[in-house]
């Protein structure tokens, strides 16, 4: 079988999956985009432009042959667009650029929060809000129901004996849900950027087979962040102490930025202390990676925010001194 058809057959049945299973629409557009990213190595410009015209007409068609009108279809078109698609599109034009591992994740990454950016600022527009109505629905529904599940089972009469009344665990979810759904956005852009972390990495290692050494990725232990991104982190931190108590829109907008670049130092963080950890000694380093492991666990909210900050601080300070190295 052609290379072309075979990567027409797997893009075309991805798009055709999400629109029938939208509960595995992440690992599905996964697989969507990483083999848009491999057909950006193996197909040439024009068969690669092709490709991107019939996976377009393709989620359109989806949406119409859903039952819905035009403008619902171009809603799904914009949504798996927005999210997904144009990223990938990017990621493997990038590629079929002769563009390195690095160059088409950050590309990839940018064209994805631009994108969700696009369409909350879409929704907002037309809705007045992102969202954040059918979560709180579902959250609620959730809530009745594992009260139902308590009453029956006798628990909830547990939580009163101990002090905890029905009124007070009522509170105790609407503080959650409003927590939740108010750092909602952050939730949609790691998303979109998990999904482009995932579509590169498969993309990348199919790519392989081609025998190019266009997408060839450092090992993950000599990764490091952007330090731009940590201006990102700070600005975050700046509105939700200029917002907090006086505009919370402000103030959500920073703990949504704190939350994004929260996940992503961490990712770098544990990089760079896998690093040193394999410059320790010999006899010691399994016992302090053992160590790191159990400790982690145990405290999750220290060892978020240890990983953070050592994530931060290596983008600004290069403790591991790679981008020296780099340069020499």
């Amino acid at each position: 079988m052609p290379v072309f058809h075979s990567f027409l057959i797997i893009s075309t049945l991805s798009i055709v999956l999400i629109g029938f299973m939208p509960g595995l629409v992440l690992p599905l557009a996964i697989l969507w985009g990483a083999t848009l990213v491999a057909a950006g190595v193996y197909l040439h410009k024009k068969k690669l432009l092709l490709l991107y015209l019939i996976n377009i007409i393709t989620l359109f068609g989806l949406g119409v042959l859903g039952g819905a009108v035009v403008l619902q279809a171009l809603q799904f078109l914009l949504l798996e667009m927005t999210f997904f698609g144009a990223a990938a599109m990017v990621m493997g034009w990038l590629a079929n650029r002769g563009q390195d591992y690095y160059q088409v994740q950050k590309w990839g990454m940018l064209v994805a929060v631009i994108g969700v950016s696009l369409f909350l600022g879409i929704v907002y527009l037309g809705s007045g809000q992102i969202g954040t109505g059918e979560m709180e629905r579902q959250l609620n529904q959730a809530y009745e129901e594992t009260l139902e599940i308590y009453e029956e089972s006798g628990a909830l009469e547990k939580y009163e004996e101990r002090g905890f009344s029905r009124e007070d665990l009522d509170k105790s979810f609407q503080h959650f849900s409003q927590l939740i759904i108010r750092n909602l956005p952050a939730i949609f852009y790691l998303q979109a950027i998990l999904a482009v972390f995932f579509m590169l990495l498969l993309g990348a290692f199919w790519s392989k087979r081609s025998g190019t050494s266009r997408l060839i990725r450092k090992p993950y232990s000599e990764e490091v962040m952007p330090w731009q991104l940590v201006w990102v982190f700070i600005f975050g931190l700046a509105l939700c102490l200029g917002g907090k108590d006086r505009l919370l829109w402000v103030y959500y907008s920073g703990t949504n930025l704190l939350v994004v670049m929260t996940v992503i130092s961490m990712y770098y963080g544990v990089a760079a202390v896998i690093y040193q950890l394999r410059r320790s000694w010999e006899s010691t380093r399994k016992w302090l990676g053992a160590a790191l492991i159990i400790l982690s666990v145990v405290f999750i909210p220290s060892a978020v925010i240890f990983f953070s900050v050592m994530g931060l601080f290596d983008a600004l300070l290069d403790y591991r001194r790679l981008r020296i190295q780099k340069e020499e």
